[in-house]
């Protein structure tokens, strides 16, 4: 049986639990790392403070505009409201893919890291329509396929404009507009608490300067890396049926479906996926990421080369998508997805394998592809 994301990422949490236990009971993260002569606490906090927090701090407006625009539409539910609160979901789900590679610290949760708890898709239409029917609005369980971005991409964009705000009116609509309340709130609280702690664990992550698994270069290596699994086997793989046991592609399963947007989310990750290795902020400012780290090491600038090369035949790859929607390319076996995912593939090898072999940083996760 395929393991959905939500499975995978439960699984993921798991491994990353038996780590921290591991590291726990070795060391606190700031041994002296290899005589490489890097300032990883330059990295760390180039990172950080150009970066990381930046890319929180965004979010976190844009969601505050989309709850904003989620009120006045249950307030008063009209073609207008609802235009308003499309416009501030693609604003947000735009800046959510900038912050996915930083699950870990303050996103950590008792639910999930933050990108399970928001993040999961495809969104379950059926829990969802029954859960509004019976006017459960409840956010404190681990079903994470019922809420966040994906829940609003079916409830704002899961169907004709019209109907979708004649469903929101009078006392028929009240479960309706209920629950989109409850997880535009969910969504707010939930980013909001990972940005502010932000503030006060910038000192904990580029404290921990070594390489040991505890450490931020190595949570960071492997954050970035799970990131690009997502990418590849989750947003690309799951949906063009090319991951082990499928069959057939399942075009519903791409993220985002109801709006649309999913090539456009999918560029956005990459991109962001690749700055951190890059180092370079959201407007494409120099900062000190892996690449610069790389140039310390022996061999260091072959990788560069390599990893590089395979960056821009990715980029050419989800340029050559055009302005289609990804489930519509699945659903035709588009030969591009398949060249998309291929090239995804190779990526892999000089962001996971060949980067923690040159910077002695440990793998501690395992994506289930044999990669």
């Amino acid at each position: 049986m395929i393991l959905t994301r939500y499975r995978h990422l439960m699984m993921k949490n798991l491994i990353i639990l038996v780590a921290a236990a591991v590291v726990l009971t070795a060391c606190g993260g700031t041994d002296n790392g290899p005589d490489d002569g890097f300032d990883r606490t330059t990295m760390l906090t180039s990172l950080a403070d150009g970066l990381i927090i930046p890319s929180y701090n965004e979010l976190d407006s844009d969601v505050a505009a989309l709850e904003s625009a989620v009120t006045s539409l249950t307030a008063a539910p009209s073609p207008a409201n609802l235009n308003a609160a499309q416009v501030a979901f693609v604003a947000s789900a735009m800046s959510f893919q900038w912050v996915v590679s930083y699950d870990f610290g303050p996103a950590d949760n008792v639910f999930g890291d933050l990108d399970d708890v928001v993040g999961t898709f495809p969104a379950n239409s059926s829990v969802i329509d029954s859960r509004i029917l019976t006017g459960d609005t409840t956010t404190a369980d681990f079903q994470h396929d019922v809420r966040g971005f994906a829940a609003l991409d079916y409830l704002l964009f899961g169907g004709d404009n019209t109907a979708l705000v004649d469903v929101l009116q009078g006392a028929e609509g009240a479960n309706r507009r209920a629950y989109l309340n409850s997880i535009v709130r969910h969504l707010r609280t939930n980013v909001q608490r990972v940005s502010t702690a932000w503030s006060t664990y910038r000192s904990e992550f580029i404290n921990r300067n070594g390489t040991d698994v505890g450490s931020s270069s190595s949570v960071l290596f492997n954050s970035m890396n799970m990131s690009h699994e997502l990418a590849k086997n989750f947003k690309v793989g799951l949906p063009g049926g090319f991951r082990a046991g499928q069959v057939s592609p399942e075009p519903r399963r791409v993220e985002a479906y109801y709006s649309g947007i999913s090539t456009d989310l999918l560029r956005e990750h990459v991109k962001a996926i690749r700055s951190i290795w890059e180092g370079r902020n959201k407007d494409g400012q120099s900062l000190t990421g892996f690449r610069a780290w790389l140039t310390k090491v022996p061999g260091g600038d072959r990788l560069i080369v390599d990893t590089e090369t395979q960056l821009d035949v990715v980029q050419t790859s989800l340029e050559n998508l055009g302005s289609s929607k990804l489930a519509d390319l699945c659903d035709q076996r588009d030969s591009r997805v398949n060249t998309l995912h291929t090239e995804l593939q190779k990526l892999t090898r000089f962001y996971k394998s060949e980067l923690s072999s040159l910077l002695g940083l440990s793998i501690t996760y395992s994506s289930g592809d044999g990669d």
